[in-house]
């Protein structure tokens, strides 16, 4: 069972988390969020487990409530592998955290193409993404 955490939680990511759950050979580690808004309150409410880059976001979310399960970095550690769904420019900031912990990572095809190893196209590349740790979709 592959263990997934889907770092941002707008419209890519909710999807993208959503897709996972419903996978039987996925786990969702959880989903990254940096505020705490109506859709970090949608993740709760789907029992998702949120992680915050930061305990000054920790605060800013048990002040409303929203239970947190811990910092982004604990997430990647327990996570195979991370589906960056962060708006564009926030993955390639990203890409240094994954790499630190020695985790894959896969971004949004909204961050520039040289953020990953490859930018996978299934029509064309498939054999040459395969087994690159960082893949741009």
């Amino acid at each position: 069972m592959r263990r997934v955490f889907v770092n941002g939680y707008g419209v890519i990511g909710r999807r993208v988390a959503d897709a996972i759950a419903r996978q039987p050979d996925m786990e969702l580690i959880g989903i990254g969020k940096t505020k705490a808004d109506y859709k970090a309150r949608l993740a709760a409410g789907k029992g998702y487990r949120i992680y915050v880059p930061s305990e000054k976001e920790a605060q800013a979310f048990s002040s409303l409530g929203i239970e947190v399960a811990g910092l982004t970095a604990d997430a990647v550690r327990a996570s195979d592998v991370t589906i960056d769904a962060t708006p564009d420019g926030v993955g390639a900031k990203n890409l240094s955290l994954y790499r630190e912990l020695g985790k894959p990572a896969i971004f949004q095809g909204g961050e520039e193409a040289d953020v990953g190893e490859v930018s996978f196209v299934a029509e064309c590349n498939y054999d040459q993404a395969r087994g690159r740790r960082y893949v741009r979709v």
